[in-house]
């Protein structure tokens, strides 16, 4: 019976946490999302993404590889903000620098924000600037393996085999965007 109440009390609390970090995402005067090209990042807001990103790519996923790599700067950065804390990015590759259509890829939220639809959030903002911004015919994705029904709700479809990247299992997927 002990057991039962703590796995009750664990329940309760997640979805306390959950109803608290979604009314502070809600309620915070500083909180959005913000689309920036690297050009126009701040100091500050570029530290904090990089940091991000290498807390989770690197050090919680335990992949050593080069995360700020040569494509940041020809990239446009989304910034997901509650207050001044920087809590999820994503990039946008403009069609040209990596493959002829558009990505978006390192899409990250802090592991204390998972579970609350701000991916999913930062995700559509990213996928309706792109859209807006290059009027592609297809988006791409190198999506992590276990996140492939992630993205298959915001209609990416998966395209060939898996491969590893960095060490990590990966599917391309694509949106298409235009018939």
């Amino acid at each position: 019976m002990p057991s039962a109440n703590k796995k009750g009390f664990a329940f309760t609390r997640f979805f306390m946490i959950k109803k608290i970090t979604l009314q502070s995402f809600a309620s915070s005067k500083k909180a959005g999302i913000q689309i920036k090209p690297f050009s126009n990042l701040k100091r500050t807001e570029l530290f904090q993404l990089l940091q991000l990103r290498q807390e989770v790519f690197v050090v919680e996923q335990n992949c050593p590889y080069l995360d700020a790599d040569r494509y940041d700067p020809s990239c446009i950065h989304a910034m997901l903000w509650i207050d001044d804390k920087l809590i999820g990015c994503a990039r946008i590759v403009p069609p040209g620098i990596k493959g002829v259509v558009p990505s978006i890829g390192r899409v990250v939220v802090n592991k204390k924000f998972r579970g609350f639809g701000l991916g999913e959030k930062l995700m559509k903002k990213c996928i309706n600037h792109t859209l807006l911004t290059f009027n592609p015919t297809s988006i791409v994705i190198s999506a992590q393996a276990h996140l492939l029904s992630f993205y298959s709700n915001l209609n990416f479809i998966a395209e060939g085999k898996g491969y590893l990247e960095d060490g990590i299992p990966h599917v391309r997927m694509r949106l298409r965007t235009k018939k």
